[in-house]
């Protein structure tokens, strides 16, 4: 009887061991497998078919590559400019802040190319979708059965769309479910307006509905909720023209006056400096509070702030997304700008005269 106790006791103890290592292990496994799965579901939300993990040793051997050009670099400058010991405190600052900094600025470049990919897939298959589900509706009506509607639905103008759907019939001809291959459909895209739609075909389809009927009324709410958000779009113009005209337009020109009336000051100053030091006078005058080039700098930098943030605040207005407003970035930015720097050429040319 002690004898069973011990052995009881032993095997317990070797259980819970065992169920202890398990449980490590599989957190790591899930931390790991959270991590992959982040990177290969953008890409394939973005729809590039690529192995993430090639990806991966992409991105790690460019960086090593610019690395060891940035040392290089910076042995060739150290010979004829620096001390070895400056060279080595330079080469690891290199290796030790350049390269984490890099491999972050990387990834973080890749994540937002990959988000705009499936942004602008998302909004190219929301287009096309009500059209798509009408043609669907008239195959249905024609007495097609609704899987072969689907597919015969399918043109070429619809790009996006036409892929996907012809990944569908490829995965039900090979035994998929069709309610399983449209989820798998719905769930590459982070649009409410298709898994809703989705969701409520395969509702339909399971309880026997009239299919028809309802892909119908989900086409024409579709199109109404397009043509209302197209008058808002309409109704906000006042303000986009109203910010874009102040960002681009007023912003600069004040700027590049302000400019030249500091310079104006400034020779001000500096004459009644140069007449009070020659009469002695009591009251002295300091002609470079402000240096210009200081405030060129200060100019330049919240000139591009302002309009950076006024391209993603239209983007909103108009689209309902910042996504929509980083096209006009850089048309804002370039003609912001310029208009500063004509304007202060014209007007250091118009008060030049003046004094």
């Amino acid at each position: 009887m002690k004898f069973w106790k011990k052995e009881f006791k032993k095997v317990e103890t070797e259980e819970e061991k065992l169920k202890k290592i398990f449980i490590h292990e599989t957190k790591k496994v899930k931390v790991d497998i959270k991590a992959k799965g982040f990177l290969k579901d953008s890409l394939k939300k973005a729809g590039y078919d690529v192995d993430y993990k090639r990806l991966k040793k992409k991105v790690f051997d460019y960086i090593i590559y610019i690395t060891f050009f940035l040392s290089f670099a910076t042995i060739i400058y150290s010979v004829f400019a620096l001390t070895v010991s400056r060279m080595i405190v330079l080469l690891l600052i290199v290796w030790i802040l350049g390269f984490p900094l890099m491999w972050l600025i990387a990834w973080l470049i890749v994540y937002f190319y990959l988000d705009m990919q499936k942004y602008k897939r998302r909004k190219e298959l929301e287009e096309v979708w009500p059209e798509y589900l009408q043609l669907v509706v008239a195959n249905i009506n024609a007495g097609m059965l609704i899987d072969v509607a689907l597919w015969s639905a399918v043109k070429p103008r619809f790009k996006v769309l036409a892929k996907e759907i012809e990944e569908v019939a490829k995965q039900t001809l090979t035994g998929k479910d069709l309610s399983d291959a449209l989820r798998e459909f719905a769930d590459k895209y982070d649009s409410a307006m298709l898994q809703r739609t989705v969701s409520l075909l395969i509702e339909g389809m399971n309880s026997g509905g009239k299919i028809a009927v309802l892909l119908n009324k989900i086409a024409l709410d579709i199109q109404d909720t397009k043509i209302m958000k197209k008058e808002m779009s309409a109704s906000v113009m006042t303000y986009a023209i109203f910010i874009t005209f102040a960002t681009v337009v007023a912003a600069p020109f004040l700027f590049g006056l302000s400019t030249q009336l500091l310079i104006v000051i400034q020779k001000i100053i500096g004459t009644l400096s140069q007449t009070s030091t020659a009469t002695t006078s009591f009251i002295t005058f300091q002609a470079e509070s402000v240096k210009i080039a200081d405030f060129k700098i200060f100019a330049y930098v919240m000139l591009g702030i302002t309009s950076f943030m006024s391209a993603c605040l239209i983007g909103t207005i108009r689209k309902g997304s910042i996504k929509d407003g980083l096209k006009f970035i850089p048309i804002f930015v370039i003609s912001t700008l310029l208009i500063y720097f004509i304007s202060s050429m014209l007007l250091a040319s118009l008060l030049g005269s003046l004094i």
